[in-house]
């Protein structure tokens, strides 16, 4: 009975320390990554991750957009286009609580250590207050004509596709303002 007994409480225990999926897990903040010239290279057509961002990095890459604000608990992806066609996407939150933002920026030409609001091709600060983005998710498709969603707009969770060519090379900036339902990143 007391092996049972010792068992059971050992897998209380391990249930207990299990992360709940509904939450991404946080990271401490100044990770590489959230500096423009370390960000994470994608390869392929998808990339996921169950972290949540803290804070800028160790530099602020890019103080405001022309959506508004800039840098905010971020994560940074670089992109290098392949074959000239159509750059389209969805960031799809752990938690459709998450309010994500973004901002594509065009880097072609110039270097990750001096970005500025004039290299944002798209950004779209949408509020995920209840009700906005379905399921949390933001991104670029075939529809949408916005080009910029300024903070604090509600519903407007796609921005316009952005038209590229072979061997241009993209930074896509992405902040986790917060989250509805626990009030913060």
């Amino acid at each position: 009975m007391k092996k049972w007994s010792l068992l059971t409480s050992w897998i209380l225990i391990l249930l207990i320390s299990i992360v709940p999926t509904g939450y991404a897990q946080l990271l401490p903040p100044n990770q590489p990554e959230q500096d423009a010239c370390n960000a994470l290279v994608l390869c392929g057509s998808s990339f996921s991750s169950p972290y949540s961002y803290q804070g800028i990095g160790s530099i602020s890459n890019l103080a405001t957009t022309p959506c508004g604000s800039g840098e905010d608990n971020v994560v940074w992806l670089k992109l290098t286009v392949s074959t000239t066609g159509t750059m389209v996407f969805n960031i799809t939150p752990v938690s459709p609580q998450d309010d994500y933002d973004f901002a594509v920026l065009d880097i072609s030409g110039t270097t990750c250590s001096s970005l500025s609001s004039a290299n944002v091709v798209r950004c779209n600060f949408n509020n995920n207050n209840p009700g906005s983005n379905v399921n949390g998710v933001i991104g670029l498709n075939t529809t949408s004509t916005l080009q910029t969603v300024a903070g604090g707009t509600f519903g407007s969770s796609f921005c316009q596709q952005i038209n590229v060519t072979a061997s241009q090379v993209y930074l896509i900036m992405i902040n986790n303002f917060g989250n509805y339902a626990t009030g913060g990143p």
